[in-house]
């Protein structure tokens, strides 16, 4: 069988085995190409590199390691393949946890060591107050973080871009060219930065209210004057009481989704809907 398009036996799963198995046979066909080896002798050249590069696979960064690098790990030592994914899987699971992961996209290029420490010092502030409890919540926090970063990056472009077009009209007016604005470009660079500094803040917004409405968990409707009530396609009669109100005030009435429809708004409103609605729907 043709060595590159035998299957690699892989341990960790077909996916991998995909990946590892097109990056083998990727590199044989640049070899068969570029130097008109036949199949045999690029996999056997194939071979000799990885044995020369096995401890740059082995033990340098992760975000290093190709799928080629692990595929000769594989065949040569599967003991040590296994070793090796163990330790990039660790490695990205630590990336993510102290958030250093979060930081790559709002980094631009020529970052330095301090942006990274900002955005971690952002990151662990939000965090501090919020005591996130699992994968969701941190993922929250770190889109808060990421929004705030991008917030603050196009507000220090607004006041840029503002001051250097205050900077030409106080040109034109000292030279008395007074027949008009600043060139258009320059006007729609201030829009453009004040438009994403109310973008990225809207993020922010919608992504504290997500975690809000998290830590609140489901909210009870409630329902005035209503003899009965259609909730998710069934039908809830809601008992008259005292004072010809529809129920005793706190008395919840379970609904479909284990929520309560609860009597308790003396003006005769269901919260913000009209009479007789459920979130909004007709009776």
């Amino acid at each position: 069988m043709n060595p590159v398009t035998e299957p690699v036996i892989n341990p960790g799963g077909e996916p991998l085995a995909r990946e590892m198995t097109a990056a083998l046979r990727e590199m044989v066909q640049a070899y068969e190409q570029e130097e008109g080896l036949s199949t045999p002798d690029a996999v056997a050249r194939i071979r000799e590199d990885q044995l020369e590069e096995e401890q740059r696979a082995l033990h340098g960064p992760p975000w290093h390691v190709s799928w080629l690098d692990l595929e000769g790990l594989l065949q040569r030592d599967p003991q040590k393949y296994e070793r090796r994914r163990e330790e990039i899987k660790r490695a990205a699971r630590d990336e993510l946890q102290t958030g250093h992961r979060a930081s790559g996209p709002v980094e631009v290029y020529g970052s330095t060591p301090w942006d990274r420490a900002r955005f971690l010092a952002l990151r662990q502030e939000l965090a501090g107050g919020w005591q996130p409890r699992n994968g969701v919540e941190r993922q929250l926090v770190d889109t808060m973080a990421q929004a705030q970063t991008a917030v603050e990056y196009w507000l220090q472009a607004l006041m840029a871009k503002a001051a250097r077009e205050a900077r030409l009209e106080q040109a034109k007016l000292r030279e008395k060219e007074t027949s008009g604005p600043s060139g258009t470009t320059e006007f729609q660079a201030v829009e453009q930065a004040g438009a994403m500094v109310a973008r990225f803040n809207r993020i922010f917004l919608r992504t504290l209210r997500a975690l809000r409405d998290l830590r609140r968990g489901p909210q009870p409707v409630f329902v005035q004057n209503a003899g009965q009530v259609n909730v998710a396609q069934q039908q809830v009669n809601v008992a008259q009481g005292a004072g010809g109100r529809n129920g005793a005030a706190g008395d919840p009435v379970p609904d479909a989704i284990g929520r309560g429809i609860t009597a308790a708004l003396p003006n005769g409103h269901a919260g913000p809907h009209a009479p007789g609605n459920v979130a909004g729907k007709g009776p």
